[in-house]
C-alpha cells in the first residue's frame, strides 16, 4: 500500500499484489506453490464464468472491487513471475516499491518497468492478462521454460510463447500500443 494507484482503473496493482503476497507467504511457509495455485485457480473457473469477463486493468466503475481484480491480479503476478523468472520478478517488485514509495503508479508504469527489468517485450503478455476478456486468451500467454505441455494433456495450462500462440491460432498479435493510453 506504499504505492497508491494513479487512477482507480489501476486498482488491480494494489489488490493483485496484496493477494499475490498473501499466497507468496503461504508458498514460503509450507503451503502450495504459486504455480500450483495459479493452475488450480485457472482450472477452477469455466471459460463462461463472469470471472473472465472483466478487463482487470480497465474494469469500469461497477467492477472496481470485483473478485477478479484481486485473484486475476494475483494470477497475473504469478504468471509474470513464470514468464520473466524469479530473479527478474524479485528485482521488479523491489524496484517498483523503491521507486514509487509514497507516490503513485499506473498499469503503464508497471508494464514499462517490467519490460525494462526483464529486457523482454511483454506487450502481448500484458494484453492477454490485463486488457482482454476471456479465459483462453490468458491461457495462451502463460510461459514457463521448465514445462512442455502437449495436446494429450488439455487440462494443463499451455505454456507456449505468445508468438507461438498467435501462430497456432492463425492470428496477428495486437499492436504493441493498442492498450496504452486508453481510458
Amino acid at each position: 500500500n506504499d504505492v497508491a494507484v494513479k487512477r482507480w482503473r489501476d486498482i488491480w496493482l494494489n489488490e493483485g499484489f496484496a493477494t499475490y503476497f498473501e499466497l507468496r507467504y503461504a508458498e514460503t511457509h509450507g503451503g502450495s506453490s504459486g504455480e500450483a495455485w495459479l493452475q488450480s485457480s485457472y482450472a477452477a473457473r469455466a471459460a463462461s464464468s463472469p470471472f473472465w469477463q472483466v478487463r482487470i486493468a480497465r474494469p469500469g466503475a461497477s467492477r472496481l472491487f470485483d473478485s477478479a481484480i484481486y485473484h486475476r491480479g494475483a494470477m497475473t503476478m504469478f504468471a509474470l513471475r513464470n514468464r520473466i523468472g524469479e530473479a527478474d520478478f524479485s528485482t521488479l517488485v523491489r524496484t517498483w516499491a523503491a521507486t514509487r514509495a509514497g507516490g503513485n503508479g499506473s498499469t503503464e508504469n508497471f508494464m514499462a518497468l517490467a519490460e525494462s527489468v526483464s529486457g523482454a517485450d511483454l506487450d502481448t503478455f500484458f494484453t492477454a492478462w490485463l486488457f482482454t476478456i476471456g479465459k483462453r486468451t490468458a491461457l495462451n500467454h502463460l510461459r514457463d521454460h521448465r514445462r512442455e505441455v502437449t495436446e494429450e494433456a488439455p487440462e494443463q495450462i499451455d505454456f507456449t510463447t505468445p508468438a507461438q500462440a498467435f501462430a497456432e491460432a492463425d492470428q496477428e498479435p495486437p499492436a504493441a500500443d493498442q492498450h496504452r493510453g486508453q481510458a
